[in-house]
């Protein structure tokens, strides 16, 4: 199926927030490809979402890369950026989308709850030169599995269960709440 065509970039402010970091212009790109068989994206906020989850996977590519480098001034630059990155792509999903599911009967507890868990571990990569690195790399890979679940699974769910009035209410909900 051809790959459905990206909108422009919705937001400047996550271009902004990944200085350097953007189209793998810092760091060797490796990027886990996201999901495009369902034609989930042709819903704008999930092709948002979608190319967050492009921006993330190669900012934890550069931060892994910092980390087994042994670079904590670079590690902790990335770590910071990846959270601010987060906490827009967390507060799209959790603001509208993740409400819309719940209705739906689609589960998001546990989605919510690895934000939480994830964001604190990078908080504290970000705000100290030493950190363990497992519990990093063991966040890094919940991270990875995460963006995994919701590209195969929950937009996919989102794009086949939700109705036209559900998509409605998410995008007068992000309008209220930006």
């Amino acid at each position: 199926m051809p790959r459905a065509p990206r909108p422009p970039e919705p937001r400047t402010d996550a271009a902004a927030a990944w200085p350097g970091m953007l189209g793998g212009r810092d760091v060797d790109e490796e990027v886990t490809p996201v999901c495009d068989y369902c034609d989930c994206r042709t819903r704008p906020l999930l092709a948002h979402l979608g190319a967050d989850h492009e921006r993330i996977l190669t900012g934890v590519h550069g931060l892994r890369t910092a980390t087994d480098s042994g670079d904590a001034d670079r590690r902790m630059v990335l770590a910071g950026e990846l959270v601010d990155v987060l906490e827009e792509h967390g507060r799209l999903e959790e603001a509208a989308l993740y409400p819309e599911l719940a209705l739906a009967g689609v589960p998001t507890d546990a989605m919510e709850a690895e934000h939480e868990d994830v964001d604190a571990v990078l908080r504290r990569a970000a705000g100290a030169p030493d950190v363990d690195p497992v519990e990093l790399a063991t966040a890094l890979r919940r991270l990875e599995a995460h963006i995994h679940r919701e590209e195969y699974d929950l937009f996919p769910a989102a794009h086949q269960v939700l109705d036209d009035a559900a998509w409605d209410r998410i995008h007068l909900e992000l309008e209220r709440s930006s």
